[in-house]
């Protein structure tokens, strides 16, 4: 059995870029379109001065960034005359990319960025240049609270959806989002051959068995929401919360943690045998070095 490729990550993603009072906003996170469309790609400014200029960058898979074209304030567009495709772009004076007739290859991720002394740059959307229509993702949560640590892990996954981009939104029951901070942690985990994504929420087990919270998963234009509520501790002094069922998938995501810590645990054994075979080595050839040296170097005795 092939065990599929599972990167892990810090879920740090920002939504909005701001310095020195300008802000870019991009929502959008990704568009799948078909040959011969037109499609508008959004993008949200605020604070640019009557002097800056709006950027459009294109980037696609294993290339760098490309520039599209500029826009001013005036409303004057001016392509970038090193960029191939140039001539299927413009903008409108809300600064949105347009592109009249999508080709495949406009497949790519799209940036819209400014320079206030810096150049800030939105959070960027993919376009999908495909035949086939897009798949919404299906849902499944589960949650599990660990008495040796006293972390609660809630777990967020879709999967099987066309194509396998989303954007993961997690809420406490005020409806406040939450982020990477001293009381939140927020783990994700990505098999692109299986097209699953698994947001991980790692709070006290307090807070878990005591607060409902909500997922919302972003895919394409569509907002998908799922409530979760952590199992309380059996013994626990808190009261009782009536626990969120297993969900459609919950053992697979279990056993998925169990790898992950697993993988992370071989990763550490490996560097450590590693830098003990590279010091071994290093150790060996100076040894080796010095006694080269002693033998070949001249003795003051011998030279007299």
């Amino acid at each position: 059995m092939k065990m599929p490729t599972v990167v892990y990550t810090f879920l740090f993603s920002l939504c909005i870029e701001t310095v020195l009072g300008l802000t870019i906003k991009q929502n959008e996170l990704s568009w799948t379109k078909t040959e011969g469309k037109s499609i508008y790609i959004k993008c949200e400014v605020e604070g640019l001065s009557d002097s800056s200029y709006l950027h459009w960058y294109q980037q696609k898979n294993d290339e760098a960034l490309k520039r599209i074209l500029y826009f001013s304030r005036d409303g004057g567009t001016v392509p970038d005359g090193n960029h191939p495709e140039k001539d299927d772009f413009t903008v409108t004076k809300d600064y949105d990319l347009k592109i009249n007739s999508l080709k495949k290859s406009h497949s790519a991720v799209y940036y819209c960025a400014s320079w206030d002394g810096v150049k800030v740059f939105g959070s960027g959307t993919r376009l999908y240049v495909e035949a086939a229509a897009p798949v919404g993702p299906k849902l499944s949560a589960y949650s599990v609270l660990k008495p040796n640590n006293g972390k609660g892990i809630l777990m967020c996954q879709a999967r099987d959806m066309v194509p396998n981009l989303v954007r993961f939104t997690w809420k406490d029951q005020s409806d406040t989002e939450l982020t990477l901070s001293e009381t939140y942690d927020l783990l994700e985990q990505k098999d692109d051959e299986e097209a699953r994504v698994t947001s991980m929420l790692i709070i006290d087990q307090q807070k878990a068995s005591s607060t409902s919270y909500t997922c919302s998963v972003q895919h394409e234009d569509k907002h998908d929401k799922i409530k979760i509520t952590a199992e309380p501790l059996k013994g626990s002094d808190s009261d009782p919360v009536q626990p969120c069922p297993p969900q459609q998938g919950s053992l697979e995501l279990v056993h998925r943690l169990y790898l992950f810590n697993l993988m992370y645990v071989s990763l550490l054994v490996k560097n450590v045998l590693y830098f003990c075979a590279v010091g071994i080595l290093l150790y060996k050839s100076r040894v080796e070095n010095n006694k080269t040296f002693s033998k070949t170097s001249p003795t003051s005795n011998q030279d007299k």
